[in-house]
């Protein structure tokens, strides 16, 4: 995203006007005529994404490097915008050496295409995690590591508990320092797929028992 011409920016709120039509951020001194305090974002992915001073660039396709007539699901990718991580009958990745270059060509990872569309990798790629389900048994969330974005994935494993339980487990997202799991799960505990978060403090460990994120 882009941000809006910080003359124009810096006007609107001088003058307590909404950038875009959208609601001001403060009130100048002494035009307060509410006694309900203003509330002001503070989180600033909140702002980045929802914020009328930033828009968004047009969508751009991203080539038959990427694409073709099956359906692909974009999983990753990495900070540089260099090396894009997507599923399209298994992970498959494909690179490029400049941001103004098209994708080339999709290598397979060795992640199969048993697994389902909706996976996760770490920014470096060495680690993946995905759900699958054997069978008609609940799916659960599986992971593999490697030591080199060189060499494919191993057989990936099925995660031990606390992290998968009785019921399904799916939709992972792995930080980008690997070291925090977010996952959509049903237990007992909850009526329906809850969001679910685990930390560990090294990426050789195994997740502990996750935790129920709060209803809001």
């Amino acid at each position: 995203r882009t941000s809006k011409p910080s003359n124009e920016v810096a006007e609107n709120n001088l003058a307590g006007k909404p950038v875009d039509g959208g609601p001001p951020d403060t009130v100048p001194t002494g035009q307060q005529t509410s006694s309900v305090p203003i509330q002001k974002r503070e989180n600033p992915l909140i702002e980045l994404l929802t914020s009328q001073k930033y828009v968004w660039s047009k969508p751009e396709h991203l080539g038959r490097g990427v694409n073709s007539q099956k359906s692909e699901y974009v999983w990753a990718i990495s900070d540089d915008e260099l090396t894009i991580y997507f599923y399209r009958n298994g992970l498959k990745v494909s690179r490029r050496y400049d941001v103004t270059k098209p994708f080339g060509p999709p290598n397979d990872t060795g992640v199969e295409h048993a697994f389902d569309e909706s996976g996760t990798t770490s920014a470096d790629g060495l680690d993946v995690f995905a759900s699958r389900s054997l069978g008609t048994k609940p799916k659960k969330l599986w992971a593999g590591q490697r030591n080199s974005t060189t060499q494919r994935f191993g057989p990936l494993i099925r995660l031990p508990p606390p992290v998968n339980l009785p019921g399904d487990s799916v939709s992972p997202v792995l930080s980008a320092d690997g070291l925090t799991l977010v996952f959509s799960s049903k237990r007992a505990s909850s009526l329906s797929a809850d969001i679910w978060l685990a930390k560990r403090s090294k990426r050789t460990e195994s997740f502990p028992d996750p935790e129920h994120l709060p209803v809001f």
